[in-house]
């Protein structure tokens, strides 16, 4: 995937299908970067994202990069409801396929929902959290702006195994 054919671009209620697929390969790709679980998600069905694939205001979106007409990366910002929350958003869903890493394509699908919080949500911070262990996606976020600011011991089991999360802040 090169510059000239990259399409990154918010998802729509067309995109469920190809999303969910995407978003499948992602949970049996990449387990401890999700809390969602493939099997659960997978008998839970698409209609779960299409609220939110059909929405077109300000307070939630996922972005997507295509490969042609395959969808090979996303992420999801949604903004806090509470009103005295509603000053920040949260990031979630990021994955790019494997055979897509490390061609700029997770950064240029995370710019896009960075300048969608910023200039639509018109939020003042983006949250997120990324399992300790995950140094290329920390890296990312950190040469993004993201600062972390704690971690959560036992976040996540998966396998027997126990995982952290680091909590990062952008702030605007």
């Amino acid at each position: 995937m090169n510059q000239t054919n990259r399409n990154v671009r918010r998802l729509v209620s067309n995109d469920l299908e190809i999303y969910f697929d995407c978003r499948l390969r992602a949970l049996k790709a990449s387990p401890t970067a999700f809390l969602s679980v493939y099997e659960e998600e997978k008998a839970q069905g698409a209609d779960r994202f299409a609220k939110s694939l059909s929405h077109r205001g300000p307070e939630r979106a996922i972005f997507g990069a295509f490969d042609g007409k395959k969808l090979v990366a996303t992420v999801g910002v949604f903004r806090e409801e509470p009103t005295r929350l509603n000053h920040k958003a949260t990031i979630w869903g990021v994955h790019t396929d494997i055979d897509f890493r490390g061609r700029g394509i997770g950064r240029a699908v995370m710019t896009e929902a960075i300048g969608f919080a910023r200039e639509e949500m018109k939020v003042r911070a983006l949250m997120l959290s990324v399992e300790t262990g995950n140094e290329p996606a920390k890296k990312l976020y950190s040469s993004l702006g993201f600062v972390r600011w704690g971690t959560e011991p036992l976040a996540m089991s998966y396998g027997g195994s126990f995982y952290e999360e680091d909590y990062m802040t952008l702030v605007f």
